[in-house]
C-alpha cells in the first residue's frame, strides 16, 4: 500500500474515528488499531468496536493498492505534529511497518497486515429512509439527555427511531422523563420501521454531523442479518448494533385531557426555572409549579380539551400567571412568576425535579412553550406549539404541608 493524501483531511477523519477507538482488553494485540484501504483513487479510514464502526474516505494520490492496520493513538498524534501539508504513506511489507513521512521528518511505525472484524463481511442491506443531516441532529440531539445511562437498565439506555409514512419520531426514556421530537420529512421513506439504537452510539454519530457536509444526505439502511443498522453518506458509513430489547409502550402515559393548560415564554420560562434552581439543587432540586388561572377569563369546554386540538387564538388571560418556589429547610425559599400568555382549565400545581423542567426547555426553539398539568400524582408534559417536541416529566410526591399558597 502506497499513498498520498493532504493533511488535513487525514487529521480531520482521525478525529472523527476518535470517538469510536477503544480498548479491548481481551485482545490487546490488535484493538485500538484502524485499517488504511487503498483502493479506487481513495484512501480508506475503518475502525470501531463491538458496537459501533465507522468506514471515512479521503482522497488521496494512490500509488499502489493494498491495505495495513495501524495502532491509532501513535498514528493520530504523529500525523498532528507534522508540519507538511501532505502526507505520504507506505507500507513496507518485510519490516511490517508503516512508513510515514511528511516535508521534512519521517517515521515507520509497527502495524499488521490486516485485522479481523466483525463488520468486514457483507451483510444484506435494506434500504429505510434518507435524511438531511440537520434532521437526524435534531432527532438525536432533542431526546438523548432522556435516555438512561445506567447499564443495568439496557431497556432505557437506546433511543426509539419510529419511521412512519412521511414522518420520523425519535423517543428517549429514563423512567423519571421522556422526550419526543417529531419531524415531517420530504425525502423518500422506502420501508417504515421501528429501530431502537443506544443512545451513545447515535451521540458520536451526532458528532460526525456536526462535521461533515450539511447538505450531504445520508440513507439508513437495516442490516437484519447482524442486527444492526447502517448510516451513509459519499464519504463515510456508520454501523450500529441495535438494543435487543422492546422499547417501553410510552403512549400509554400520554394523556388526552388536561387539568390546566398554559402558554409561557419560553426564554423568560427558562430564566425563571434557573433562578429557582439555584435553591433547589441544595435541597432534592425540586420545585412547585403553581398555575394560577383567573377563573373569571377561564376557557374550557367541560374540561375535555385535548393538548392536540386546542386552539391558542383566543384572548390572552393578562391576569393569569405560573409561579414556581424551591424552598430547603436551612437555606430558606424562593419565589418567581411569570404571566400566561394564554391558558385553559382551572388552577393547579405539581412537584416536578427542576433540572429535568430545564432540559426540556432548553430544546424548544419556539418563543412559546405550552405547559399542560394532569393533576398532582400524574405527569407534567411541556411541549412546542406545534406538538414537534414534546416532554414529560414524572410529578414528585407533594405533601399537604408542602402545597402551595399565594402568599411566599
Amino acid at each position: 500500500m502506497q499513498a498520498i493524501c493532504l493533511k488535513d483531511q487525514l487529521l480531520h477523519s482521525l478525529n472523527i474515528m476518535k470517538r469510536v477507538i477503544s480498548i479491548d482488553k481481551k485482545n490487546i494485540h490488535t484493538s485500538g488499531y484502524i485499517k488504511l484501504i487503498a483502493e479506487n483513487g481513495k484512501l480508506q479510514l475503518s475502525g470501531g468496536n463491538d458496537t459501533i464502526h465507522i468506514n471515512k474516505w479521503i482522497n488521496a494520490d494512490i500509488k499502489e493498492e493494498g491495505v495495513c492496520a495501524v495502532p491509532y493513538r501513535i498514528f493520530y498524534e504523529y500525523i498532528n505534529l507534522l508540519s507538511s501539508d501532505k502526507i505520504s504513506l507506505k507500507f513496507e511489507d518485510k519490516s511490517l511497518s508503516l512508513r510515514v513521512r511528511g516535508k521534512e521528518s519521517s517515521a515507520r511505525i509497527k502495524c499488521f497486515k490486516s485485522i479481523d472484524d466483525a463488520f468486514d463481511t457483507h451483510a444484506e442491506e435494506v434500504m429505510i429512509s434518507t435524511f438531511q443531516p440537520t434532521v437526524l441532529r435534531r432527532l438525536i440531539e432533542d431526546v438523548s439527555f432522556a435516555a438512561s445511562d445506567e447499564e443495568k437498565r439496557p431497556t432505557l439506555c437506546g433511543i426509539l427511531l419510529d419511521i412512519q409514512s412521511d414522518t420520523i419520531m425519535s423517543v428517549a426514556t429514563d423512567g423519571f422523563r421522556l422526550s419526543r421530537r417529531c419531524e415531517k420529512i420530504s425525502d423518500k421513506i422506502f420501508k417504515p420501521g421501528q429501530f431502537v439504537i443506544p443512545s451513545k452510539l447515535l451521540m458520536s454519530l451526532s458528532y460526525i454531523l456536526h462535521r461533515e457536509d450539511q447538505d450531504m444526505p445520508l440513507t439508513l439502511y437495516s442490516l437484519p442479518d447482524r442486527q444492526s443498522v447502517l448510516f451513509r453518506s459519499n464519504s463515510y458509513e456508520v454501523i450500529m448494533k441495535l438494543l435487543d430489547y422492546s422499547f417501553p409502550d410510552y403512549k400509554k402515559i400520554l394523556f388526552n385531557s388536561y387539568t390546566t393548560m398554559a402558554v409561557i415564554d419560553t426564554n423568560e420560562f427558562i430564566r425563571m426555572c434557573k433562578q429557582a434552581a439555584v435553591i433547589a439543587r441544595e435541597n432534592d432540586s425540586s420545585v412547585i409549579l403553581y398555575i394560577n388561572i383567573d377563573e373569571k377569563n377561564e376557557d374550557i369546554e367541560d374540561g375535555n380539551t385535548t393538548s392536540n386540538s386546542k386552539d391558542f387564538d383566543e384572548d390572552p388571560l393578562c391576569e393569569s400567571v405560573l409561579k414556581i418556589r424551591a424552598e430547603t429547610d436551612h437555606l430558606g425559599r424562593s419565589e418567581s412568576s411569570i404571566d400566561i400568555i394564554r391558558a385553559s382549565g382551572i388552577s393547579s400545581q405539581v412537584r416536578v425535579n427542576i433540572d429535568y423542567l430545564i432540559q426540556a426547555l432548553s430544546v424548544i426553539t419556539h418563543s412559546e412553550s405550552v405547559i399542560e398539568i394532569y393533576g398532582e400524582k400524574n405527569p407534567v408534559i411541556i411541549r412546542s406549539p406545534d406538538n414537534n417536541n414534546l416532554n414529560l416529566i414524572m410529578p414528585m410526591y407533594l405533601s399537604p404541608a408542602q402545597s402551595y399558597t399565594k402568599s411566599v
